[in-house]
């Protein structure tokens, strides 16, 4: 997908990316972030993840869910399910940074991640008709 393309696409998701935030206390523009870097480098030739946040069906059994693709394909589910994913990685690694790597596996998807946090279109969006609160993303 262009660049375009993904903060259109993020743009459609911030109803339940603010929703999920307040919910698992993880920052807005982190959930965003690692959404927009899923979206924009989605490859089409991987059959085993799924949805906008890219996860495959051995998340929906680690949260209790039966695991069905159509429930990753679901946009809220989707962001509900990376949003919980982050906060179990984080209780268990104590650093939301340690989250973002083992959600990817790479260590330098934290870097990218980082840098989308701080992209003014996202936090514009992020901040249209609401207050917006700085993340500290360390």
């Amino acid at each position: 997908m262009t660049r375009t393309m993904s903060y259109e696409k993020l743009e459609t998701l911030i109803p339940y990316i603010k929703k999920a935030s307040k919910q698992f206390n993880i920052p807005e523009n982190v959930i965003a972030a690692v959404l927009y870097e899923e979206i924009l480098h989605r490859k089409p030739v991987d059959v085993r993840t799924f949805g906008v946040a890219q996860l495959g069906l051995k998340e929906l059994m680690i949260q209790g869910l039966p695991p069905k693709k159509e429930l990753l394909d679901d946009d809220e589910v989707s962001v509900w399910l990376l949003a919980s994913k982050l906060r179990r990685l984080q209780n268990e690694t104590g650093s939301l940074r340690d989250a973002i790597i083992l959600h990817n596996g790479y260590y330098d998807y934290y870097d990218s991640v980082k840098k989308s946090a701080k992209d003014n279109k996202i936090i514009m969006m992020l901040s249209q008709n609401s207050f917006y609160a700085e993340s500290l993303i360390t």
